[in-house]
């Protein structure tokens, strides 16, 4: 332990650290008000969904319309006191820890 606090290492709990991916670049957000107005205009041809146990409002399509279903995918990942908490770093850099197993 003495030899790695000679070498500016030291021993902290882990913390995350703000992680920037670019989310508010120009064109980032330019895509994203395209991409929101043109799933708004497929918005009339969705079922809607209410109350508590989520019943389905169904549509009155028009003839020769098809309902249509948007499917999304979500890549967050969440772990909750899957890895140690404690760890050495260098000028208390937290390292970015990788997704997944």
């Amino acid at each position: 332990n003495k030899g790695l606090k000679v070498l500016g290492y030291s021993f902290q709990q882990y913390h995350c650290g703000i992680y920037y991916d670019g989310h508010e670049r120009e064109d980032v957000l330019q895509y994203r008000k395209e991409f929101l107005e043109n799933i708004f205009n497929h918005e009339k041809y969705m079922s809607k969904y209410e109350g508590e146990f989520m019943d389905q409002i169904y549509l009155n399509l028009p003839e020769g319309e098809k309902e249509r279903v948007l499917v999304v995918h979500d890549e967050c990942i969440f772990y909750l006191n899957d890895r140690k908490h404690e760890l050495w770093t260098k000028n208390g850099k937290m390292p970015l820890r990788k997704k997944g197993n």
